[in-house]
């Protein structure tokens, strides 16, 4: 049989915290695998590469680059969908912080009360 598929222990999406990278490039430098340093971080394979390999990383944001310039439309499309759901939230907790809203009640993916 053939495993196909992203493995269990992967996070999608995941955000590397600076100490992380540092950790992956020296284990990287000791002569680990990306595949263990994955493993280890919970990460995926990719992922270990664009933190630990300038020349992936540069490749990798070109590609991106290169991408919206040649779709400006729908990179403006995404910005927007992007920028409009962090702003709100980003909102939201700020507002929780402050004290300024006590209880937040999730209804259809906005808040529906202010307690």
């Amino acid at each position: 049989m053939i495993k196909t598929g992203r493995p269990r222990w992967v996070r999608h999406n995941p955000v590397v915290a600076e100490e992380d990278e540092a950790e992956m490039k020296k284990l990287r430098e000791e002569g680990w695998t990306y595949a263990k340093i994955a493993e280890k971080f919970g990460v995926s394979l990719n992922t270990v590469q664009y933190h630990t390999n300038d020349r992936t990383r540069e490749k990798t944001r070109e590609r991106a680059k290169r991408w919206c310039r040649e779709n400006p439309e729908r990179h403006k499309e995404n910005n927007k969908r992007f920028f409009r759901g962090h702003q709100y939230r980003y909102m939201r907790r700020t507002l929780v912080q402050k004290g300024k809203i006590k209880t937040v009640i999730k209804a259809r993916g906005k808040d529906a009360g202010i307690g």
